[in-house]
């Protein structure tokens, strides 16, 4: 039996989660009733939160709803297969949803807000039935669920101090997607050469890579040669992927290794192999570190003439990304070959002030980017950490 917390503050009742409601779910929608495209939603467990890849007619949708059990405006809808005990809150947008794997509890507002119940699902440390494949919340983990919760007066306070949180970081995160568009417009604009930065008229040329860089590759370095109280910096070429943007300023890794190729600054990296697609290896990065230990599968471009590594960072993820993607071969594992790299053409302005005006407004963009996601990740720690008080007790709030 789950137990958010064994002492009660004071004025709070217990009860279990199945005694504030009945636990319900849509009609079972079989698979040769749902389609591609169509009129209403249907969210299986796979698209919950997020966006439909499978609809069912109006037609079956209006039965259903009229004769089974649907959730009302408000009504938190809980997943119950998988990643379990993720929550979205029904906004009365005609959906259907997968039965067993999707269900809610018809609580009674008298006594439970909704409201609060978003919030008080986000602590309860739910106790699963693990299969061999997947974990599953059945019913009754549900419904023998202990809380405990404050009157109405109170629940609804907490439930606002925690939506205005909600609220500063839903605004917080559209500032970061309005910033993140304006960098790739921004990108578009000064990388393509249809426009010259003020103060610049240098005709821009096109180039082979080969004439600009020599590309040799990495030494091969494992994840378990790895150590955090490791001696050397070092980059393994999967970081490439998951770590690392389109520059490179710290070292997250470390290793004891000695061997291998070291780093000099202004170093591109590109990933020599994936097991997915082409695209995925056209990722440049400028590294800016000296004396790093580069892994095996990775493309090192060297500069052999004055250039601005950080441009051609951007200027080769942003626009000649499927130009890389194309040189690819391999089916189970694919493969991007230095000597393929060094034969695609770039169209580059001939003044390096340029190139490295235009590294700067990019660096200067990604880093506005970043202070703001970390400035998020603070948000979402400290209102994490709150809910966590306001709805065990432990900071009581003032009600009128």
């Amino acid at each position: 039996m789950n137990s958010i917390k064994p002492k009660i503050p004071e004025g709070w009742s217990v009860k279990k989660l199945g005694d504030i409601g009945k636990i319900c779910m849509c009609k079972r929608i079989f698979k040769e009733q749902t389609h591609h495209c169509g009129e209403v939603p249907f969210y299986k467990i796979g698209t919950f939160g997020e966006k439909a890849d499978a609809f069912i007619s109006w037609e079956l949708f209006a039965e259903y709803k009229q004769k089974y059990s649907y959730p009302k405006i408000g009504d938190i809808l809980i997943s119950c297969s998988g990643t379990i005990g993720r929550t979205v809150i029904f906004n009365g947008q005609p959906s259907y949803f997968q039965d067993s794997n999707i269900v809610w509890i018809n609580n009674d507002e008298n006594i439970l807000l909704n409201q609060y119940l978003f919030y008080l699902y986000n602590i309860i440390k739910w106790k699963s039935t693990e299969s061999s494949t997947i974990a599953r919340l059945y019913n009754d983990n549900i419904k023998n669920t202990k809380i405990y919760f404050p009157p109405l007066p109170e629940q609804e306070k907490i439930a606002g101090i925690l939506s205005c949180w909600d609220d500063g970081i839903e605004k917080l995160s559209a500032l970061i997607e309005k910033k993140k568009i304006q960098k790739k417009a921004l990108m578009q604009q000064l990388l393509s050469g249809k426009h010259h930065l003020k103060g610049f008229s240098s005709p821009w040329r096109e180039v082979k890579l080969g004439d600009i860089f020599s590309i040799k590759k990495g030494q091969g370095l494992s994840k378990e040669e790895l150590n955090p109280l490791g001696k050397n910096a070092c980059i393994l070429y999967g970081e490439l992927y998951t770590t690392y943007n389109e520059v490179i300023y710290n070292i997250k890794s470390l290793t004891n290794v000695d061997r291998g190729i070291t780093s000099q600054v202004g170093d591109i990296l590109i990933p020599a192999s994936t097991t997915t697609t082409g695209i995925d290896l056209a990722n440049a990065t400028a590294l800016m570190v000296s004396g790093v230990l580069l892994g095996g599968d990775i493309n090192i471009l060297r500069c052999k003439i004055q250039s601005s590594p950080i441009f051609f960072a951007y200027l080769l993820t942003h626009i000649y990304k499927y130009e890389i993607a194309k040189l690819a071969q391999g089916m189970t594992i694919v493969h991007l070959y230095g000597e393929f790299i060094k034969k695609i053409k770039v169209f580059i302005p001939t003044d390096l002030a340029e190139q490295n005006a235009i590294a700067e407004i990019l660096s200067k963009a990604d880093e506005e980017i970043e202070l703001l996601n970390k400035k998020l990740e603070v948000f979402k720690q400290e209102k994490k950490a709150l809910m966590q008080q306001l709805l065990t007790g432990k900071i009581r709030v003032k009600v009128n």
